[in-house]
């Protein structure tokens, strides 16, 4: 026997309880969803006694309620933020999980590029260090 149902499932996914609008953008067109936002704090490990700061984002959608068949690299936007797709998956309950990365809207006219005498390149933003690559 089932401790929750589809319907219980379901229900989590509303406004009233954890559930946030989105829009979803696919090929140039967008549209309105509903889904629970999940942008956990995680700690990442680079060495021993060090750690930074990092989140997963994911999206928690009825799978019947997708507007479309999720493609890698479509756009999600909620509260203003842009995210990216980057993996999906049903999770076979009828919800299915919706991995996001963050998307940085740069803009051209004040964001630069420096590259440094060892290959590398620093990019900048109203003189601020953004990323070295």
């Amino acid at each position: 026997m089932a401790v929750e149902t589809q319907r219980d499932r379901l229900a989590m996914l509303t406004l009233g309880d954890w559930g946030v609008r989105a829009k979803y953008q696919n090929k140039g067109k967008r549209f309105d969803i509903i889904g629970i936002f999940d942008n956990d704090y995680t700690a990442v490990n680079v060495a021993e006694n060090s750690e930074f700061a990092s989140s997963t984002p994911l999206f928690y959608i009825e799978s019947n309620s997708l507007p479309c068949a999720p493609v890698i690299g479509d756009k999600l936007i909620i509260h203003d933020e842009i995210y990216t797709v980057r993996n999906f998956r049903p999770d076979g309950t009828g919800i299915t999980v919706l991995q996001l990365e963050v998307t940085l809207n740069l803009d051209p006219l004040i964001t630069g590029n420096i590259e440094l005498e060892n290959g590398y390149n620093i990019l900048l933003e109203n003189n601020m260090y953004l990323l070295q690559e």
